[in-house]
């Protein structure tokens, strides 16, 4: 089943499995350890397929830093949730969305864009 339009205009575009197996060389299992450790951010649809958020990678396949320790801060929130929250502008990033500002990060802006999820997780719990 695929990806909603909503779903690719609010937080996608995205890659499956497949992709990041020929992409990455990582083997299927691998791709499901690195999901399980919080390393990759995967949405699921509705027959539970996997499509990853493109923009959690840099163009030569890394993953930005400091999105595992977003998505910790978010706490126990769904995938789509972390996602929409990485993709929504804000004022005090001058306007950009979090994955934005991390993509081009130093060490004290991804300390910064922590402490923001770490608070919205917080308010979104009370």
């Amino acid at each position: 089943m695929a990806v909603s339009e909503r779903w690719k205009a609010l937080i996608g575009p995205f890659y499956t499995s497949v992709d990041l197996e020929w992409w990455l060389g990582l083997s299927e299992q691998r791709i499901r350890r690195r999901v399980r450790a919080g390393e990759l951010l995967a949405v699921r649809d509705r027959s539970g397929e996997a499509h990853f958020p493109v923009w959690q990678f840099h163009p030569d396949g890394r993953v930005i830093e400091g999105l595992s320790d977003v998505w910790r801060a978010l706490g126990e929130r769904s995938a789509v949730e972390k996602a929409r929250w990485m993709r929504r502008s804000r004022p005090d990033l001058g306007g950009r969305c979090p994955v934005e500002a991390l993509a081009h990060a130093h060490p004290a802006d991804v300390r910064t864009i922590v402490a923001m999820a770490a608070a919205d997780e917080v308010t979104w719990a009370q």
